[in-house]
């Protein structure tokens, strides 16, 4: 069903145009849009950038992926929580030099029970609430 779904998706999304992206910038933006949020829960958001954090990407996909860590992050923490964001450079497992973003906080975690599902495709701990909630998505 993910692969049926994947295809069907790539027929409609253009070619994504890689550019020189500043993540610092990136992951500041994602920060600035969450603003209120951070301030409604008194969340301490720690930024620990090395400099010159740029690689070849689409912006776009970058503001995604950095939104849905800093959102669960957030939602994770308790009022008054903390959130820690560190970009620095990093070595893949080949060695091959690049760039790595951890998002961290200080929240529950996840039960040892759900830890070993939590890449099964879908999978979720999220539980859904009874009234509807209206979620923001960054496009780029």
């Amino acid at each position: 069903m993910l692969r049926v779904t994947s295809n069907v998706l790539a027929l409609h999304r253009p070619p994504l145009a890689l550019t020189a992206v500043n993540l610092s910038e990136e992951m500041d933006a994602v920060i600035d849009f969450y603003q209120d949020k951070i301030r409604f829960k008194g969340i301490r958001v720690e930024k620990r950038y090395s400099p010159g954090v740029s690689i070849q990407a689409a912006p776009g996909e970058m503001r995604q992926i950095f939104s849905n860590l800093l959102i669960n992050a957030l939602e994770a923490v308790a009022e008054r929580g903390k959130v820690i964001v560190h970009l620095f450079a990093s070595p893949d497992w080949s060695g091959k030099q690049g760039i790595r973003a951890v998002v961290a906080d200080n929240g529950p975690g996840i039960e040892s029970a759900r830890l070993r599902r939590v890449f099964d495709p879908l999978y979720t701990t999220y539980i859904q609430p009874r009234t509807a909630r209206l979620r923001g998505l960054v496009c780029g």
